[in-house]
């Protein structure tokens, strides 16, 4: 006995698509929303960053304010940093996702070619 899933009997008519095709596009194209509000998370906390900077220090100034303009300094290096962190990560994550749809259209043309001979 033939025993056959929906999916399986409208896939084979070309009904609908098969659907670890569509949970690829799907997973990729969430991983680049992902990637991209990310990229966006970093430009703005770098942002903040040089926004946060104490900006010009005192003239002949206290130990005290010097003190307190150098940890203001610090901590506005240390969001900078962070940022660019987050940002150059899911840089880097985007474009692994380009990289990885690009070789996947490759490899689908190469298989239409194949199939026209």
């Amino acid at each position: 006995m033939n025993t056959r899933t929906l999916g399986e009997i409208l896939e084979d008519r070309k009904i609908v698509k098969p659907l670890n095709t569509i949970y690829k596009r799907s997973i990729m194209k969430h991983f680049r929303r992902i990637s991209l509000v990310f990229l966006l998370i970093g430009i703005s906390i770098l942002i903040v960053g040089f926004v946060k900077h104490p900006g010009i220090p005192y003239q002949d100034p206290t130990q005290e304010m010097l003190n307190i303009y150098n940890q203001e300094a610090k901590r506005s290096e240390e969001i900078q940093s962070y940022g660019l962190s987050i940002f150059l990560v899911s840089f880097g994550a985007f474009l692994m996702g380009k990289i990885i749809d690009l070789f996947r259209g490759r490899n689908k043309n190469k298989g239409n070619n194949e199939d026209s001979k």
